[in-house]
């Protein structure tokens, strides 16, 4: 009986899995004029809004003469600006 049990759970998991993998979300892409590029999708479904922001920066970015903005990028971050103000 536990085994007809533990067979039927990992069969509900395994059709979970392949339903989730099959989903198609549209969305559009595009890059804005200043460099920034947007990926957008909506959804209507519920009254929620959600922001991801991923800053392209960090040592594997830095051109050997040119070092130091993942740190300055940091402090932006972490620390503010005269223009923004500290999280």
């Amino acid at each position: 009986m536990t085994q007809r049990i533990m067979l039927f759970f990992a069969f509900l998991l395994m059709s979970v899995a392949a339903t989730a993998q099959s989903v198609n979300i549209e969305f559009e892409e595009y890059t804005l004029d200043n460099g920034l590029h947007v990926i957008l999708h909506e959804d209507k479904s519920t009254p929620i809004v959600a922001v991801s922001i991923m800053y392209h920066v960090g040592s594997k970015n830095e051109k050997p003469d040119r070092t130091g903005f993942a740190h300055f990028f940091e402090h932006l971050l972490f620390e503010g600006s005269e223009n923004i103000d500290r999280i």
